[in-house]
């Protein structure tokens, strides 16, 4: 309830997401992210896999902070901000 936006935002990452707020399953799904060397900005790699994320996809983290990994593992990817 907390994140109106977020159906509209994240319409890929959306349903996955969804799911993952029942389904213990769905939520090995979701990996978190972080660059410890700028806070201010996430970090371009997956987190789980180390691979650079495509460009599209780290704008998307960027600017929403969801994305998915589509060249590796793809997960959904999730930057908290600072």
């Amino acid at each position: 309830d907390g994140y109106p936006d977020l159906p509209r935002e994240a319409q890929k990452e959306w349903p996955r997401l969804e799911a993952a707020l029942t389904s213990p399953q769905e939520r090995r799904a979701i990996v978190f992210t972080s660059d410890s060397r700028h806070s201010s900005s996430p970090c371009e790699f997956c987190p789980r896999c180390h691979i650079k994320l495509p460009s599209g996809e780290i704008h998307k983290l960027q600017t929403i902070g969801i994305a998915t990994a589509k060249n590796c593992c793809r997960k959904i990817v999730i930057w908290p901000g600072e």
